[in-house]
């Protein structure tokens, strides 16, 4: 079988509790034909000094000069892709790891060239606990999935279980990161989705860290917002062919929930309200089902939401 070079891509920022843990599980893949690029963004603390412990040659550092933020996230993120030698590209947070199999169970996928993007399951790890990710997933190998429709509505992809074709990458520009948001992720996979296929895996292919440090945690209300317009901005640029794949009730009621998000970050209890209602009337069955337990969460006092479902999935 042929064993395709992986570009493994590592940003890192503050992360000296982590980054020791992320590069081990690089090193401890059992699919051994890959190299790791790792991006720090000005770190403040010791993150540098325990990258520099490790000396596998197969490991490239860039410490750049002046720190780029959250809103600089593509830049780092594309001086990395300039630097890949690999055909395929993996990303690899630097608070993440991987368990040892993730390359050699997701790599023989990409012999389909059909495939742009694979992806799979991952563990979420709160302290000390892990925590199986609650998104529905399919219980086999799905190609396909989720399609442009789908990932419109909801991004069920994790990053750090994602590996895609460079070639891919680089027709679309390379990772996009739409002005004002903080996010890649979403954003490129959206754009590679519409002329490629994404393929799910159904294994552990990463795990993800959640702590109070992180992008997602800090800026939600302008992520929500960002999302708003990205979104707005895809779905106005389709041609009339990815047009036609996209169920139009479905993605302005999935908008609608993204509007409650928006609303309840910043605590618009009313606005809230109003769009979640909306995501009943069009939404698809399980985003209706997120709404109506958004609305209790909502609207019912906090002496008697114990009975609720805690999952917001």
């Amino acid at each position: 079988m042929n064993q395709p070079l992986v570009t493994i891509i590592t940003l890192t920022y503050k992360h000296e509790a982590f980054i020791g843990e992320c590069i081990e599980s690089a090193l401890a893949q059992t699919y051994d034909n890959w190299e790791l690029i790792i991006v720090d963004d000005c770190s403040p603390d010791r993150t540098m000094e325990v990258i520099a412990r490790y000396r596998d040659p197969r490991i490239r550092v860039v410490q750049k000069k002046e720190r780029g933020g959250p809103a600089g996230l593509h830049v780092s993120y594309n001086t990395a892709l300039s630097m890949a030698k690999g055909e395929l590209i993996a990303v690899l947070e630097g608070d993440d790891y991987w368990p040892p199999d993730k390359l050699a169970i997701q790599v023989p996928y990409h012999q389909d060239p059909a495939i742009t993007l694979s992806w799979g399951r991952c563990i979420l790890r709160v302290g000390d606990r892990l925590i199986e990710d609650r998104i529905p997933t399919p219980k086999k190998p799905c190609i396909d999935y989720p399609n442009l429709n789908d990932l419109l509505q909801q991004n069920i992809i994790r990053s750090l279980t994602v590996i895609v074709r460079k070639d891919a990458l680089q027709k679309i520009g390379g990772f996009w990161q739409p002005l004002g948001s903080f996010v890649v992720d979403y954003p490129t996979w959206l754009k590679l989705s519409i002329s490629g296929k994404n393929m799910y895996i159904p294994a552990i292919l990463g795990f993800y860290r959640r702590h109070e440090n992180q992008i997602t945690e800090k800026h939600s209300a302008v992520i929500f917002q960002a999302g708003l317009d990205f979104l707005g901005e895809v779905i106005n640029g389709l041609d009339k062919a990815s047009q036609k794949k996209i169920n139009t009730r479905q993605v302005r009621g999935a908008l609608f929930f993204r509007k409650a998000q928006l609303a309840n970050a910043r605590s618009e209890k009313l606005k809230g309200v109003g769009f979640l209602l909306m995501v009943v009337l069009l939404g698809r069955l399980r985003m209706k089902w997120r709404a109506i337990k958004m609305l209790f969460i909502l609207l019912l006092p906090k002496r008697n939401r114990s009975h609720l479902p805690t999952s917001s999935r």
